[in-house]
């Protein structure tokens, strides 16, 4: 049965109302458990506070207090650990949407040698997934890595007290702003999962994304697509993806707290525009070079094209100074047409 216009505005008019009253948005609860990391040098407990705080920042989630979550999970009798490991049920966990955990899956500590001193080469693995206490799905599952150079000791006018070892030096302070950082990507990434990033407004050539620092920085690349109709195993009636059309490249050319705006690098599709609810993907490093390097020449092409053309202007504009129905001045417009029409 469908509503009459009266009953439609009528709807819509109780639910900005409310929401005025309430003076924000339901927001999704999420929860970060422990980050466990079995290496000392490794700090579980720095990857969680950062991202804790970089989901708090997103303004997506409403973050539930550790000490709310640690009382949940006695009330069920239930651990992270057992979450993580697939031998605990989530049947009646209420009180939070999703739920974080994590690990530190690998972690190597080598000598690297340099004339003069030697140094430890710390490299951590990270994974973490978030899952849907409401079905129990895990809805984004996530790796990061890092790599950090600490602890450097002289092998020149040593004492007696250098160790020969620097990777028995390294301590968690040291690799904490390693640890942080790796939080934060994990976080972003996380919430892009959850909430992809879209444009929400376009104006005079300017696009403006739903997401601002950290998620997004200056000069980042995003491959924007259309999503068409979705498509299911018709075993299982699971959906297995939607046909996805390349519409543009963008630039991200400004970045604030909550939003980014961003300009078209390069269309792909020239019969169809960027509008209003398209889904943008952020390039990795690999895919962002690989486009600067394309835009690069497309520049360079252009450039070319646009020297062609100004010669064969010039060159016109003398041959058909004198006679505009000459075989030189003819020839000459054709390669006008022909430079300058692309």
């Amino acid at each position: 049965m469908h509503l009459n216009r009266f009953a439609v505005m009528s709807v819509c008019l109780v639910w900005v109302l409310a929401g005025s009253a309430t003076g924000q948005r339901s927001l999704p609860v999420i929860a970060v458990a422990d980050v466990h990391s079995p290496f000392r040098a490794v700090d579980g407990p720095a990857v969680r506070l950062a991202i804790e705080n970089t989901l708090a920042r997103t303004g997506k989630f409403k973050l539930m207090e550790r000490a709310r979550l640690n009382t949940l999970l006695e009330e069920r009798g239930l651990s992270v650990q057992g979450i993580a490991d697939g031998t605990a049920s989530l049947g009646g966990f209420s009180g939070v949407d999703y739920l974080v955990y994590g690990n530190v899956v690998d972690a190597t500590f080598a000598i690297r040698r340099k004339f003069g001193s030697r140094s430890c080469l710390a490299t951590a693995e990270l994974n973490v997934r978030t899952v849907d206490v409401n079905t129990g799905e895990i809805r984004a599952s996530e790796s990061v890595d890092f790599t950090a150079e600490v602890a450097s000791v002289p092998t020149i006018l040593k004492t007696e007290t250098t160790p020969e070892d620097p990777c028995s030096l390294v301590t968690p302070g040291m690799l904490e702003r390693h640890c942080r950082d790796a939080g934060v990507e994990i976080a972003t990434k996380i919430t892009i999962a959850l909430f992809p990033i879209k444009i929400v407004r376009v104006n005079r050539g300017d696009l403006f994304l739903n997401y601002g620092s950290p998620a997004l920085a200056l000069g980042d690349y995003l491959k924007v697509v259309e999503l068409g109709e979705g498509f299911v195993d018709p075993d299982t009636g699971e959906t297995l993806g939607a046909e996805e059309e390349d519409l543009a490249f963008l630039a991200v050319k400004d970045v604030r707290s909550k939003y980014s705006i961003a300009e078209v690098a390069l269309s792909l599709s020239p019969n169809e525009s960027v509008e209003v609810g398209d889904v943008a993907f952020k390039l990795d490093a690999v895919e962002a070079k690989a486009l600067t390097k394309r835009l690069k020449n497309l520049r360079k092409e252009r450039e070319k094209r646009e020297r062609d053309c100004r010669k064969a202007q010039e060159r016109a504009r003398k041959r058909c100074n004198k006679d505009e129905n000459s075989p030189k001045c003819i020839e000459a417009g054709e390669a006008v047409a022909r430079y300058c029409s692309q």
